[in-house]
């Protein structure tokens, strides 16, 4: 299991994971009223019906949200992580180690490499990153990598990501630029994506903090 600062809508990744819980409301649709979970409602329309429906067919558990053969598309694809039982309870520590089990195996079946998940439990659930974390790197592998926002103010640079090999799949990793505030190195990052699809470049620029 890898960390990293950044931001869970916006780092590179085939697999985008949100925290969410079991409840479904008389509409038919997923609770996802705070955090990651609002957000997905805010970027994928009607991605809390959706949800629902599985939630009432399979019940709590990870599962992919969107992805070629379900009804909902983006990309990345997203998949469900359930911390909580119910919307108003805290996380449970149990319930994360099983969906980390699920997340695991989901990754196996389809065959997701770079799997990107928020700290599970902590902010809304009411845990500590110093509790969830062991109970994390017991199950995840470096397939997964935990983000979360780094400290205000943080400088940020910009990283472009070449593939040095087809057949090992190797990184090499360049630092542009250096210092830069959060929303200069995402416009920096932007633009350089833009050449690099323009120009039919096999590159990927991202921003870390520094």
């Amino acid at each position: 299991m890898k960390e990293i600062y950044g931001n869970l809508w916006e780092a590179p990744c085939d697999l985008r994971v949100i925290t969410t819980n079991g409840d479904v409301n008389r509409a038919g649709a997923a609770v996802m009223g705070r955090g990651c979970a609002r957000q997905a409602t805010e970027r994928v329309a009607g991605i809390e019906f959706h949800f629902g429906k599985l939630l009432s067919r399979y019940g709590n558990r990870v599962m992919r949200l969107s992805g070629p053969r379900t009804g909902t598309r983006c990309r990345p694809a997203l998949a469900s992580f359930p911390v909580k039982h119910h919307w108003h309870e805290e996380a449970d520590p149990v319930l994360i180690r099983r969906s980390a089990r699920q997340l695991v195996a989901l990754a196996d079946k389809f065959g997701y490499r770079d799997v990107l998940i928020p700290r599970p439990g902590c902010g809304n659930g009411g845990l500590s990153w110093e509790d969830v974390e062991p109970v994390l790197a017991e199950v995840l592998d470096d397939r997964f990598t935990v983000v979360t926002f780094p400290p205000k103010g943080a400088k940020w640079r910009v990283v472009r990501e070449t593939q040095e090999s087809f057949r090992t799949g190797d990184i090499r990793e360049t630092v542009l630029a250096e210092g830069l505030s959060e929303k200069k190195a995402q416009a920096r990052a932007g633009r350089e994506n833009r050449v690099a699809r323009a120009s039919g470049a096999l590159a990927v620029h991202r921003i870390e903090p520094e």
